[in-house]
């Protein structure tokens, strides 16, 4: 049991509140405590006799809390929180200190709705591929476009003769989850010799992506390094360039992504200090 020590003159201001429950309100914050002992009966006209045990309190739920969160009206694309358009909820913190300062969201007002509508129909098709990619698509497909995946496949004196199959476990192996119908196989799918080939790869049925891949050859005798070890998988330059990309995916994709994480923290107002050593 938590409790809390009051002077005797902030008590004798809180018995004109209340009898058992008082409500105290320090630093913007609200609290709602009772006593943990009883008052005593006394007589209207004059005030309760107090003891030491009279000034011990304990932590009640307040049962109304204020709300922590608001609802707000994206009008532009917020990686994790949503597409340009939609309507989510937000932490108070968040939106006070970067959403509404970066002018990416406004309040969900019905003047504001219709404004924005207006603007979205402009957009045409595209407005509708946007929201098929969902929240997370912009930090995905820049991702996936500077992917090189290896393929590990066994020898064969003949070839290999490459499927969907192949190219699912190989890029599940690098954390991306994709189905077969998503992955497109090259022209010429039969492949003699280990080497560089590029595949197609859908995101949501909207955006196709080219992705670089190389056929290696599973080692039979284990070695420390392999082929597979030598290969960048990320960070590659992408098979497709950015002016070859349709426009408003262009614009889309080369926009760097907001970081949330970063923009939640307090930057620290400690003032570092510079030591010399001797």
């Amino acid at each position: 049991m938590q409790g809390i020590n009051l002077s005797r003159t902030a008590c004798s201001q809180l018995l004109q509140i209340a009898r058992q429950k008082v409500v105290l309100r320090q630093m913007g914050k609200v609290a709602m405590v009772e006593r943990v002992r009883s008052i005593n009966l006394h007589r209207e006209d004059r005030e309760p006799r107090l003891r030491s045990r009279h000034y011990i309190y304990r932590n009640i739920e307040n049962p109304n809390p204020p709300p922590t969160e608001i609802e707000v009206l994206l009008i532009d694309n917020v990686d994790g929180l949503g597409i340009m358009g939609d309507i989510v909820k937000v932490p108070k913190k968040l939106w006070r200190n970067f959403l509404c300062q970066a002018r990416l969201a406004t309040y969900p007002t019905p003047e504001n709705i219709v404004e924005l509508s207006k603007e979205i129909k402009t957009m045409g098709d595209n407005m509708a591929i946007l929201k098929k990619l969902g929240k997370y698509s912009r930090m995905t497909l820049q991702k996936i476009r500077g992917l090189h995946l290896p393929v590990e496949l066994l020898p064969s004196p003949d070839g290999w003769t490459l499927t969907k199959a192949h190219l699912k476990v190989a890029l599940r192996k690098v954390g991306i989850f994709a189905s077969e119908d998503s992955i497109t196989l090259p022209e010429d799918p039969h492949i003699k010799m280990p080497g560089e080939f590029v595949f197609t790869l859908t995101m949501n049925e909207a955006v196709p992506l080219k992705i670089r891949a190389t056929l290696v050859e599973t080692p039979l005798v284990f070695t420390e390094e392999t082929v597979v070890d030598k290969i960048q998988v990320w960070g590659n330059p992408p098979v497709t360039p950015d002016e070859e990309l349709d426009p408003a995916i262009r614009k889309f994709i080369t926009t760097p992504p907001i970081d949330l994480d970063a923009s939640m923290k307090t930057p620290s107002r400690r003032k570092e200090k510079n030591y010399i050593k001797y």
